[in-house]
């Protein structure tokens, strides 16, 4: 999916996904979230149950305040084994845009790992199904015609205004 803005100012993108892995075989309550690399100068994400108390995912996600925490995905008892939860993911970005500046977001949802960019994961350990969430960003000037490419275009300008001319001519 990929989302594109050119608007000046600040901007806040956020995107909130929570799925059911195996849910009609096992439940969804069985399910935890990890994150593989670092993420980029600006991008935020946060891993939580999805409308529970633990970690407000949803509700950060609506407010643009994702916090880099994984709440679903911890021993918090110490028995040694991760806790089960319902798991959601979320990632983010901040950034400014000055005129005629444009930004294009892309999320990829998957089920194979990324292999070159910071990505959330959600796994369902009794069946083994996983998913994958990363995205990217890219920002810019909008690009500016070539020299060859304004005078291919004005030639060609000049040439049908030549031909009109050449039609009023012999009417």
């Amino acid at each position: 999916m990929t989302w594109t803005t050119s608007a000046v100012g600040p901007h806040t993108f956020t995107a909130f996904f929570d799925h059911e892995l195996s849910e009609l075989i096992n439940n969804f309550s069985n399910e935890y979230g990890a994150t593989n690399g670092a993420p980029a100068f600006r991008q935020s994400w946060q891993l939580g149950d999805p409308f529970g108390d633990i970690g407000n995912i949803y509700l950060n996600t609506l407010a643009g305040t994702l916090n880099n925490t994984n709440t679903v995905g911890q021993d918090s008892d110490g028995d040694g084994i991760i806790d089960d939860y319902d798991v959601s993911m979320a990632l983010g970005w901040e950034f400014a845009l000055a005129a005629g500046d444009t930004a294009t977001i892309t999320l990829l949802l998957s089920e194979t790992a990324p292999t070159d960019a910071f990505y959330l994961s959600h796994t369902d350990p009794d069946s083994g199904e996983r998913i994958y969430l990363s995205s990217g960003i890219a920002t810019g000037g909008t690009p500016v015609p070539e020299p060859g490419t304004l005078m291919l275009l004005g030639s060609g300008l000049l040439g049908l205004i030549g031909l009109g001319r050449k039609e009023f001519l012999k009417g």
